[in-house]
């Protein structure tokens, strides 16, 4: 079901090293998945969202408390080729 959804779908564990990347996925961010299994998610977060996104990982792992989980938020990712471009985003 993942594999076929029509939006990117990407999973990764604690230490944002990306564990499922879905063919959508490969479509809209430019790594093949063989290419982004392994990786940090950092891969598609433009250089202005990683601190956050640390800061983000690290408040939830030591409180459980995620202020952006359940909700859809909009922001840019990056591309492979280096380009940014606007997203929705939901973290669950």
């Amino acid at each position: 079901v993942l594999e076929n959804a029509l939006d990117a779908v990407i999973g990764i564990n604690s230490s944002s090293i990306i564990l499922d990347w879905n063919r959508h996925a490969e479509t809209i961010f430019g790594w093949k998945k063989a290419e982004a299994l392994g990786r940090n998610i950092t891969i598609i977060i433009p250089e202005k969202f990683r601190t956050g996104h640390k800061q983000g990982m690290e408040k939830y792992l030591s409180t459980g408390i995620g202020p952006i989980l359940n909700q859809r938020i909009e922001l840019e990712a990056l591309h492979r080729d280096g380009r940014h471009f606007p997203i929705e985003l939901t973290v669950i």
